[in-house]
């Protein structure tokens, strides 16, 4: 299945891996490979996340492989998962997935 990641995910990835790496460089680019290696598990497995209802849309949720408290927030049709966001789990996605 094809992986299509919406520029606000890219910058989602962007954002938490220099916020990761003013700790440390070596988490910030680990952080890169997570996400693409749990973007290839949900191409793979595209039902394996939560499903979530969000503004009357399917959205299913999952995570980072190794950062468990980063969401992946994705829709999945016959033929593409699109990666919608990636988000840490202490903010309030709900009303981010609204905006």
């Amino acid at each position: 299945m094809r992986i299509f990641v919406t520029s606000l995910a890219r910058r989602d990835i962007t954002e938490a891996a220099s916020f990761l790496a003013q700790d440390s460089l070596e988490v910030g680019l680990r952080f890169f490979d997570a996400t693409e290696s749990s973007f290839e598990l949900l191409s793979s497995s595209p039902k394996i996340g939560r499903v979530l209802t969000i503004s009357g849309e399917e959205v299913r949720m999952w995570f980072v492989k190794g950062f468990p408290r980063y969401l992946i927030f994705y829709t999945e049709k016959s033929a593409e998962v699109k990666i919608v966001r990636v988000i840490h789990s202490a903010r309030d996605y709900n009303r981010v997935l609204t905006k």
